[in-house]
């Protein structure tokens, strides 16, 4: 057989492998749409899922396309040694590789997108500053591992069988191949197309525009454009996310040209020069018509927000006391997010710079002082105590150094929580809320001003407390919210936000 035949035959073959690969995706792209239609915008049609899946088709395409270039090279060193053997075992292992690496990140990102609403994003690379064994601990108890090791498990042996079926075997005899390469003519046409076929696919397209993630809003429908790029190719993104944002110092994410002068006198509205940036930040308040208080705590509840407060979800009871709190004092309903984290919002809230360019703030050098905005700093110049209350471990997100680096003069987590109170109930992230309170009563000294930040642990997945034991009174949905359910939520992870109600009002009142 001559070259040009081994050539082609197992050019062939390749091609088989592109065609697994771009299929299978093709297919997961329409499953992850029918799991989730639920997402989809009611006015979406026919039109608007043509145009997710032409683009989607194009991630796809290069994706497939740099998959087999490995076998492709290899199938060209076959040809002109006579080792086929080579390319079919490589060949071979490339789709036994994509066959368990497709199957697995098709799954997860099922399981991702159902927790986040997003596909994979910069969050999967922040995971290692977080609490490694509470998110093991989390992923053990809330998202059934074992079933979805089964459900990869099965996929992957699927997609194995149908790559032993059709690109192992091939679809094209090596007869009708050599007879069909026997003119130079065809050989020529057919290695054209080989080569703009492969151009194409590299780009992901013909017409020379770039995918980017830019592109991705080709639909009115948020959710069929995040169904656009295939798991791979979102991983691939979050990864290089990651990677510029971690590689900002600081200000240079904020501001390319650094000039920060410039900036504060297009946002702040003074006329003439000022010194420094702490001059234009400068406010002075009137002050207390009674005079300072005694105590400032300012509790940041995990996972709170404000629509358990709206008047058509009163019928779960979920947010009673701070309902009460509201109507009795102050009340802003109208915020924008700093993240989608804990940690993100949290340094926001200690710090006033907002998380906006995916600088992790707590990880930065300058964080080592207080920063002129910090809240602790502030109230320390005004004669307060200065206090830190966290449910969980200090070592998280290096929360105690940052803390403290920040101002804050005593810190305190879960082990000082354990050491001073009797009986202590905890979860994989930190001691039951009733406990930090229990603990914050006895820690604050009544005779000296404080100003106390509480971060609470207990409204976190897993949500596995027994909350009827503990005097949730809602056991069923009620009818007029029957609609809200989808099986997104249930009563028992809800339950665990009246649990965080509940205990923030006694440690109040």
């Amino acid at each position: 057989m001559s070259k040009w035949s081994r050539f082609f035959y197992q050019v062939h073959k390749d091609a088989l492998l592109w065609l697994f690969v771009f299929l299978f995706f093709f297919l997961f792209r329409f499953i992850f749409i029918a799991m989730f239609h639920e997402s989809m915008q009611s006015s979406s049609g026919i039109r608007e899922i043509v145009r997710m899946a032409a683009l989607g088709l194009q991630y796809d395409s290069k994706f497939a396309t740099h998959w087999i270039v490995i076998p492709l090279l290899c199938s060209i060193a076959g040809a002109l040694n006579g080792r086929e053997i080579v390319a079919e075992r490589v060949r071979q292992t490339m789709g036994s590789i994509f066959a368990v690496l497709a199957g697995s990140a098709c799954i997860i990102s099922i399981v991702y997108f159902r927790e986040y609403h997003e596909p994979f994003n910069y969050i999967v690379f922040n995971a290692y500053h977080d609490d490694t064994k509470a998110i093991l601990a989390t992923i053990w108890a809330d998202y059934h591992p074992l079933i979805n090791l089964m459900l990869i498990g099965a996929v992957s042996a699927a997609a194995f069988a149908v790559r032993r079926r059709t690109v192992d075997r091939g679809l094209i005899s090596r007869e009708r191949i050599d007879a069909w390469t026997a003119s130079s003519l065809r050989r020529t046409t057919a290695l054209t197309v080989i080569v703009v076929l492969l151009v194409i696919g590299v780009k992901g397209g013909a017409f020379g525009i770039p995918l980017r993630d830019h592109r991705d809003g080709v639909t009115k429908d948020e959710f069929l454009n995040k169904a656009i790029a295939n798991p791979f190719m979102s991983l691939h993104r979050a990864y290089e996310d990651h990677r510029w944002y971690s590689g900002k110092t600081g200000i240079d994410a904020y501001l390319a040209d650094g000039n920060v002068r410039r900036a504060a006198a297009a946002v702040f509205p003074f006329d003439g020069p000022r010194g420094s940036l702490d001059e234009y930040m400068r406010r002075i308040a009137a002050g207390a018509k009674n005079g300072p208080p005694r105590h400032v705590v300012l509790f940041v509840i995990e996972s709170g927000d404000s629509w358990p407060l709206l008047s058509q979800f009163a019928p779960l009871g979920l947010a009673e006391n701070l309902g009460e709190f509201a109507r009795n004092g102050l009340s802003v309903t109208n915020f924008l997010p700093s993240g989608n984290l804990t940690m993100q919002s949290f340094t926001a809230v200690l710090t006033g710079i907002p998380y906006t360019t995916g600088v992790e703030i707590n990880y930065q050098a300058t964080s080592r002082s207080p920063y002129p905005s910090s809240l602790a700093a502030a109230f320390r110049h005004l004669g307060y105590r200065t206090r830190l209350f966290y449910g969980g471990r200090l070592s998280w997100q290096r929360i105690g150094d940052f803390a403290r680096d920040q101002g804050f003069e005593e810190i305190y987590g879960r082990p000082h929580v354990e050491d001073a109170v009797a009986g202590v109930e905890s979860t994989e992230w930190g001691v039951l809320d009733v406990y930090l309170y229990h603990f914050i009563v006895q820690t604050i000294q009544p005779d000296q001003p404080s100003f106390n930040v509480v971060l609470t642990t207990t409204n976190h997945p897993p949500f596995d407390l027994d909350l009827g034991a503990r005097g949730y009174p809602v056991k069923t949905v009620p009818p007029a919210l029957a609609s809200f359910f989808d099986g997104s939520l249930d009563l028992k992870t809800l339950g665990h936000r009246w649990y965080s109600d509940h205990w923030l009002g006694v440690f109040v009142r």
